[in-house]
């Protein structure tokens, strides 16, 4: 779980404010008024003629030498706001990072990394005592430790003789699900795995869910006890707040949505989607709204209607059994649905689809059926575009980043960062410096200063962003 610089100097060729111009290129050429026809008699043939004016022998231009990674780190620019062309790697100084004591270090998934428009937040898990500690950075450089999280809302599963023993080492992690800037907070969501032994599988427990204007503290917020004992199978945010969908496959489905995560109304859920056989699925919030997704039955060519809810028909004594079909509603405030168009959707025996934010600006929707899966991107929720997109996303608020995972082993290095171009994927991020290394885990989040990676939480880099 993971994802704005002012253009800096990525090679050779480019100049950047507060930098001296390039020197001229050309001198003065002086020219001599050219004779009177009538004054000057013509020469005779195979006389020599005049010589030319001597042309001026432009000065080379000289080299501008990148600016060095010390002197960039003492004041980093805010990063650009257009579209991110490349990234110039620098290894950040140790000193102001957060401490992680080597009994945690050495375990598994206990850093976590995000960013938003402000700042930088890293969350630090102790599998020894099961506590979460928050540390912020405006910049990467210098950090803040914040307060512990109340994690009670896992105290039933942890406590001593339910099904994770604490005592017999650390083998819980602390597993982020959910990290969203909302119009004016941050809203994070997660759950605690554990190792069950023996082959037992891993042990997850409920979701927890906490908000916080700073990073550095965060309020718990009771879903219980908002939203009763339905499932919540979704909740994302976005600049127009929060929206939550709650047992979205069952008879008590419904649509919350929040300004800032703590105080919750109940909305109208769609009405193609209180249909019979029908589902609504965790939602993604952006900045045109809310888009939620869901499957519609269809029988006969016909999808079945809010008072129907067979799912066989009989033709000539023969079960049939109805199809199902992808759907994408979209709504400005969570009160009134409109019903997105899905080019080359597709009828099948089963079908699943789901929809997430890319950043606030684009969302990427996937269908799912027996046939393999299809995929569309759209910039409004309503109007949707096929489009294949083979990267992962990193979701950095007001910007997204595409990457594609290195070979295991391979040093971040080999990671290769893409933009998108409107709803077209893809262009190839250039990279420069010294690329950061993987450890155990590799964390990265887009932020104010540009992208932030940690191996580990224990070594850090910025990747300083120049835009096209």
């Amino acid at each position: 779980m993971l994802v704005a610089l002012a253009a800096m100097l990525s090679g050779a060729g480019c100049v950047q404010a507060g930098e001296l111009p390039f020197p001229s290129t050309s001198a003065a050429v002086s020219e001599s008024p050219l004779p009177s026809v009538t004054d000057t008699p013509a020469a005779p043939l195979g006389s020599p003629s005049p010589s030319a004016s001597a042309t001026a022998t432009p000065s080379p231009t000289p080299a501008i030498t990148p600016v060095p990674d010390a002197v960039l780190l003492q004041n980093l620019p805010a990063a650009p706001t257009g579209t991110w062309t490349s990234l110039r790697w620098v290894e950040l100084p140790g000193a102001g990072i957060p401490p992680i004591s080597s009994a945690i270090r050495y375990m598994q998934d206990n850093a976590t990394l995000d960013g938003w428009r402000d700042g930088y937040v890293e969350f630090i898990w102790d599998p020894w005592h099961l506590t979460l500690v928050p540390w912020t950075s405006a910049d990467g450089l210098s950090w803040k430790k914040g307060r512990t999280l109340d994690t009670s809302v896992w105290a039933a599963d942890v406590s001593p003789g339910e099904s994770i023993d604490v005592n017999s080492g650390p083998t819980c992690s602390f597993d982020q699900t959910m990290f969203a800037h909302g119009p004016s907070n941050l809203m994070l969501r997660g759950r605690v795995a554990c190792e069950g032994g023996c082959g037992s599988g891993v042990y997850l427990t409920s979701e927890g869910t906490w908000v916080s204007r700073d990073g550095l503290t965060w309020t718990p917020v009771d879903v219980a006890r908002l939203f009763g004992a339905a499932t919540v199978d979704g909740i994302s945010g976005g600049p127009n707040g929060y929206m939550a969908v709650v047992d979205g496959s069952g008879a008590g489905k419904a649509i919350w949505t929040s300004g800032d995560g703590l105080s919750w109304q109940r909305k109208a859920l769609p009405t193609q989607a209180t249909a019979g056989g029908a589902t609504i699925g965790g939602p993604a919030a952006f900045s045109g709204g809310f888009v939620a997704p869901g499957v519609v039955e269809v029988q006969n060519g016909a999808e079945v209607g809010p008072t129907q809810g067979c799912a066989i028909t009989m033709e000539n004594s023969t079960p049939r059994p109805a199809l199902h079909r992808g759907a994408l509603w979209f709504s400005p405030d969570g009160s009134t649905w409109t019903r997105g168009s899905l080019p080359g959707v597709v009828d099948a025996t089963w079908a699943t689809m789901t929809v997430s934010r890319m950043d606030d600006h684009l969302l990427i929707a996937t269908e799912f059926t027996p046939g393999g899966e299809k995929t569309w991107i759209s910039s409004d929720g309503k109007s949707w575009q096929a489009s294949a997109v083979p990267y992962d996303v990193l979701d950095g608020g007001a910007r997204s980043l595409l990457y594609e995972r290195p070979a295991y082993g391979s040093s971040v290095g080999a990671f290769s960062f893409y933009t998108m171009d409107g709803t077209t994927c893809c262009t190839r991020v250039a990279e420069t410096g010294t690329h950061p290394t993987t450890g155990k885990t590799l964390q990265m989040a887009i932020g104010p200063k540009g992208l932030l990676v940690t191996s580990d939480g224990d070594k850090f880099w910025m990747g300083v962003p120049s835009a096209g």
